[in-house]
């Protein structure tokens, strides 16, 4: 996956290609969440990223997981 994601394939090609929980059903897209809307793993992941990057693999509850930040605005 992180091959093709370096090859141009959209993001969201991909999750709609390997994905095999709900977030498929957004191609993604988990929308704008605050500290307490993700698990810990991956809101730690989103936190250290810079907007468009994507994270490292992530093992989370069974699972391997991929985080792209598109981008970030302030939580009121």
């Amino acid at each position: 996956i992180r091959k093709r994601l370096r090859e141009g394939v959209p993001f969201r090609k991909l999750v709609l290609q390997y994905s095999q929980d709900e977030s498929i059903a957004t191609a993604g897209d988990l929308d704008f969440r605050g500290v307490h809307q993700l698990p810990a793993p991956l809101y730690q992941a989103a936190l250290a990223l810079k907007p468009n990057a994507v994270g490292p693999e992530i093992v989370y509850q069974d699972a391997l997981h991929l985080v792209q930040l598109v981008d970030r605005k302030a939580y009121a």
